[in-house]
């Protein structure tokens, strides 16, 4: 395609600027000796994508002036990395929601105490508020998102 421009580390795909407008955004020489719009050492100007098309960039692979396709297993590899790092994002969320909700917090505050309450009955030892803290960040751990 014309005016089309491929990051060669990040496979960042961009369409319709001009050489004027790149060094623009990114810095750099994107003409040759002539004037004319050139590859240089970041980006590839109007490389084939026929390859890649109607796929993400994430599934792009960059090697020296040519765009190619991953192959269906390191598509997959990426997918479920991408799986991964929002089922972690989420957990993470979820935990330090804990610390800015100030209702939930009471909430297992006074559960604690109560269940404290029935330990000290039955002659066990007390449970801390960061023991139970931890406890639910561990069972958090072991949840998926629509549970």
């Amino acid at each position: 395609m014309a005016n089309d421009w491929v990051n060669r580390a990040t496979s960042q795909h961009i369409s319709g600027p001009s050489p004027a407008d790149m060094t623009a955004r990114f810095g750099g020489v994107f003409v040759d000796g002539g004037g004319n719009a050139a590859s240089n050492a970041d980006w590839l100007w109007s490389p084939d994508l026929t390859g890649v098309a109607g796929f993400s960039t994430q599934y792009w692979v960059v090697s020296g002036d040519t765009v190619t396709l991953m192959d269906q297993a390191a598509r997959d590899e990426v997918d479920a990395q991408i799986a991964l790092d929002a089922l972690t994002s989420n957990r993470t969320f979820n935990k330090g929601e804990l610390n800015r909700k100030i209702i939930l917090k009471a909430v297992v505050l006074v559960m604690i105490d109560q269940i404290n309450v029935l330990r000290i009955q039955a002659g066990l030892g007390t449970v801390t508020p960061a023991q139970g803290l931890a406890a639910i960040e561990a069972k958090i751990d072991t949840l998926q998102p629509s549970e």
